[in-house]
């Protein structure tokens, strides 16, 4: 008979080290016709000094199929430090929920980690 015993050690630090983006802050959503909505939000002030200027915004439209479940439907990514942004429902008698994220790229570059870095999300949701 063989018996093998095996142990892991359960980390709970996920993020890389380094430097990391702040969230937007005051996400709003504000209906602007019958099926188009704008999105605003503020951009905090004193990114660190490792993170090349202008940041881009990163926007992901979800369908809300339940409160559990949703569905990708679009993901944009807008350069130069934007504060807003207007999208066309695809149907406006759904629920969406909108993911407004701020990316940007770090000066000093590692071969051992992505230069890409992305903050936190913060959700708005569309609901009819």
């Amino acid at each position: 008979m063989l018996l093998v015993l095996a142990a892991c050690k359960k980390s709970t630090d996920y993020s890389k080290p380094g430097v990391s983006l702040p969230a937007v802050t005051n996400v709003t959503l504000q209906k602007t016709g019958a099926k188009n909505v704008t999105l605003g939000w503020t951009v905090p002030q004193g990114m660190p000094a490792e993170i090349e200027q202008p940041l881009s915004a990163n926007i992901q439209v979800t369908e809300v199929i339940s409160p559990t479940r949703t569905i990708v439907i679009n993901e944009f990514t807008v350069a130069a430090s934007p504060s807003t942004f207007s999208y066309e429902l695809p149907n406006a008698t759904k629920t969406y929920r909108f993911i407004v994220k701020l990316f940007g790229r770090t000066r000093n570059k590692d071969v051992n980690y992505a230069s890409s870095i992305y903050s936190l999300g913060q959700t708005v949701q569309y609901t009819p």
